[in-house]
């Protein structure tokens, strides 16, 4: 994961930014919009890191649960978060063809 900081330093940890992305954009790596990060997903464990993100789909009733091993990157000025565009493949529903 990687985090956009454009042309300052950030003092910001990948921890810290994925645990307060609440309402940050999900957008799949070729800027295809996912939805919104609705909550984080944490260990039953104190001091332990977030394990997810919630992600409220655009246009979708529902909800998924995105793997910190699938957050590509975290762009704390922009409220972005970048996710692997597979992970999207395998959640995307069946689209059927007009009648």
């Amino acid at each position: 994961m990687s985090v956009q900081t454009g042309e300052f330093e950030s003092c910001w940890t990948d921890e810290y930014l994925i645990a307060h992305s609440e309402g940050y954009r999900v957008e799949d790596e070729c800027g295809g919009r996912v939805g919104v990060v609705d909550s984080v997903v944490w260990p039953d464990e104190p001091f332990a890191d977030a394990e997810a993100i919630v992600v409220r789909c655009a246009g979708r009733p529902e909800h998924i649960v995105i793997a910190l091993e699938e957050i590509r990157e975290v762009d704390p000025w922009d409220e972005r978060v970048v996710v692997s565009s597979s992970i999207v493949r395998r959640v995307a529903p069946v689209s059927t063809p007009p009648l």
